[in-house]
């Protein structure tokens, strides 16, 4: 089940727009199975919320002056349903959210756990605002000119109004080829924005607000006299979180890898869902296709390690998927025209694609994963670095050197200290005697005359040390998790084209704000790293999963898909030159020699992965974005 949001605030701007948003409103419904559309208009708010007959993860609710409608679900309605005095059986998701908003206001935002997107209407102060939740369920897109306010949960459905601008954002998608998920409000289309999680845009006839209503504090402190207390305290907020993201109704399905994050989801909802079947997905590597020679740090088919979950609950039923390439191209442009982004990796979607389909066979539109576990519940406290330490960060930068150093992975953190104080004309130096790019612009496709053009080179100086309000301990950690949720939010809107969404439990608010208040030595301690994670799962996992300190690869055979898929990499690459933009922003002719110079097997690809599956995967993902945003077919 789900639901769409369409609306128009501040009046009709010309003849024959009332035509124009029911236009817009039927568009909408045909991405909605089962959809009806029963807008609701004023004269100053056209508002419609497209869901099923009696679909509880969307609709209206009304009450005096007020007016909501809701695309999402609430994940803690029993303690919420309490604190109103309502009854928790049979009242919709939208009715208390409504009664939560008229009892505190704007401060009801920070009490509402879930996922959604919902629109509030005032008409005693003709005051409309639109909320996300804090975690990326939903994402909606906007578009403000003069006095109106134009927004949608899919971006077809704006881009149906031809007086709406269709005109690529160069920056921007420049941008994408840098990060999975950047957390701007700007799209890759100008003037078109989304509403980040934790947002609330406030629309009046005197103008818009946009605010940001939630950050998770990394002020807190949670601090217990035993280890064994974080461990009992964390078991609890797991089985309530998984809980609350269980469906209400049909079947339970969950994505189960080799790692601790998934298994931690299924054994969780196995505990708590009262003997209701839980089926878990497991992608398998293509049969068909040649892979490398594992290292030692990994494996690269995850299906023994699920079994092994499973056969510790006679109520989960494992099924293993094969990953297959079948239908790139069509794929990569449908969720292109929903996302309005040139897709991050050009071969993970298809890799999962099999999951759909088979959720939907079983009659669920619902997967829970464990997305964000290793940045909560079994995060360790040493980071990537995505970030390089400020002077003022040199004594917990160092800290956390001599962690990365005890754990066993060598002296790499204290080299990466003394480099992040090298001054950057030095850094400059050096890179242009060796040809090395610097480490955000190595993957990128970008030419080097487009980065300086679009700013990418300051972007990057001002990024250098990240968000300095946050302590260092927490800062990448927190970087990362608001990235994903911001990934999440964008990825969303592809719920339209599956039929199904993702729940990811593990990154609940409160989780992350129990996880965030807990001391570092709780996640990384001497040479045990995931310290929390493992020791609070050891109750419900497989004692060899819970040791495992390999990793699962997805989508080993890269190398191998590729290789079918040149020539059709080869015509995409041609179809860019006809593109100026395209010409003027990526480099062409090193997409062309990454492609002259092929690897002769897959083990001599894996020494070259970051040319092959970044950058001429993003060059070709972008390519593609710019000419299908420009309307070309190919």
């Amino acid at each position: 089940m789900m639901a769409a949001l369409f609306g128009h605030a501040g009046g009709a701007p010309g003849p024959g727009f009332s035509d124009v948003l029911h236009r817009c409103s039927l568009l909408a419904a045909q991405y909605v199975p089962g959809g009806t559309v029963e807008p609701l208009a004023d004269g100053i708010l056209y508002l419609s919320c497209i869901a099923p007959q009696g679909d509880w993860m969307g609709g209206y609710a009304v009450s005096g002056p007020h007016l909501l409608a809701l695309d999402g679900w609430l994940a803690d309605r029993r303690d919420l349903a309490a604190m109103l005095g309502m009854p928790e059986i049979g009242t919709p998701d939208a009715r208390l959210i409504l009664a939560a908003l008229e009892r505190w206001g704007e401060d009801a935002l920070a009490r509402l756990h879930g996922q959604f997107i919902f629109a509030w209407w005032d008409s005693s102060t003709r005051r409309l605002r639109l909320v996300s939740d804090r975690t990326g369920g939903r994402t909606l897109f906007y578009h403000r000119t003069g006095g109106w306010l134009r927004f949608s949960s899919l971006l077809p459905v704006l881009f149906a109004d031809p007086d709406l601008p269709r005109q690529v954002d160069p920056e921007q998608v420049a941008l994408c080829t840098l990060s999975v998920s950047q957390t701007a409000d700007e799209t890759c289309f100008k003037g078109i924005y989304r509403l980040l999680p934790g947002y609330c845009l406030t629309w009046s006839p005197d103008g818009v607000d946009l605010r940001r209503y939630w950050r998770l504090d990394t002020t807190r402190r949670i601090r217990f006299r035993r280890d064994q207390d974080y461990v009992d305290a964390a078991r609890d907020l797991l089985d309530r979180v998984v809980q609350d993201a269980l469906p209400r109704d049909g079947q339970i399905v969950a994505d189960l890898s080799g790692g601790l994050d998934s298994g931690a989801v299924v054994a969780t909802a196995a505990r708590v869902s009262g003997n209701r079947p839980i089926h878990t997905l497991t992608i398998r590597p293509d049969p068909t296709a040649s892979l490398p020679r594992p290292s030692p740090n990994v494996f690269q088919d995850e299906w023994p390690q699920a079994q092994a979950v499973a056969a510790l609950y006679p109520m989960v039923q494992p099924q293993a998927l094969l990953a297959r390439l079948d239908g790139l191209e069509d794929m990569l442009r449908g969720n292109m025209a929903l996302i309005g982004r040139p897709p991050f990796h050009l071969l993970a979607a298809v890799w999962f694609q099999a999951a759909w389909p088979t959720t939907r066979q079983l009659g669920a539109t619902t997967v829970l994963k464990g997305l964000s576990g290793n940045l909560t519940l079994t995060a360790s406290a040493v980071g990537d670095w995505v970030f390089q330490p400020r002077p003022t960060d040199l004594p917990a930068a160092l800290r956390e050197a001599w962690q990365f150093y005890r754990v066993g992975w060598g002296l790499g953190r204290f080299k990466a200290v003394a480099r992040s104080q090298a001054p950057e004309w030095l850094l400059d130096r050096y890179r242009a005697m060796t040809g090395r790019l610097p480490a955000w612009a190595a993957p990128s496709p970008l030419l080097a005359t487009a980065r300086r053009q679009l700013g990418l080179d300051d972007w990057a100086a001002a990024n250098r040390a990240g968000d300095t309000d946050v302590p260092w301990p927490v800062r990448e950690r927190l970087h990362l998790l608001e990235l994903t949720w911001t990934r999440r939010s964008v990825e969303s809107a592809l719920r339209f084209r599956r039929g199904v969404e993702g729940r990811d439990p593990l990154g609940d608010v409160r989780m992350a704000e129990f996880c965030f208040a807990l001391p570092p030595d709780q996640f990384t301690r001497g040479r045990q790293d995931r310290f929390l994670g493992r020791r609070v799962l050891a109750d419900r996992l497989p004692p060899a999963i819970v040791k495992e300190t390999r990793r699962g690869r997805q989508n080993a055979e890269f190398f191998d898909w590729l290789s079918r898929s040149r020539d059709w990499i080869a015509a995409t690459i041609d179809g860019m030159e006809d593109s100026p933009l395209a010409r003027e922003m990526i480099d062409i002719p090193r997409l062309r020699a990454i492609l002259d110079d092929w690897p002769a097997d897959a083990d001599a690809a894996e020494r070259r992965y970051t040319e092959l599956y970044h950058v001429l995967g993003r060059g070709v993902t972008t390519g593609m974005f710019i000419r299908w945003a420009e309307g070309a077919n190919r």
